[in-house]
């Protein structure tokens, strides 16, 4: 979601799912060239992945300062890193 612009929300979900039909061999209306644009611009196609990775990025840099991954369930300055941490126990 992004509430600042719905429509934009809604158009990268769209694409998203056209990419992800086209992967599948299925019909789409997502063309080769519209891939290469948005991959030229950095889109991001699985944004699961890449939450993934922002939040392995947070615990890196949490055991860099604390020195241990050992993140309470209650971390108030980073609480998706804590929510994130318990996902993956």
């Amino acid at each position: 979601t992004y509430p600042e612009n719905p429509e934009l929300a809604r158009w990268v979900k769209r694409q998203r799912s056209q990419y992800g039909l086209l992967s599948q061999g299925k019909k789409t209306s997502i063309s080769e060239d519209r891939i290469q644009i948005l991959n030229d611009l950095g889109f991001v196609w699985n944004s699961y992945e890449q939450t993934w990775r922002e939040r392995l990025h947070e615990l890196l840099d949490y055991k860099g300062k604390y020195g241990n991954c050992a993140v309470p369930t209650s971390y108030p300055l980073n609480q998706k890193l804590s929510i994130w941490v318990k996902g993956q126990r």
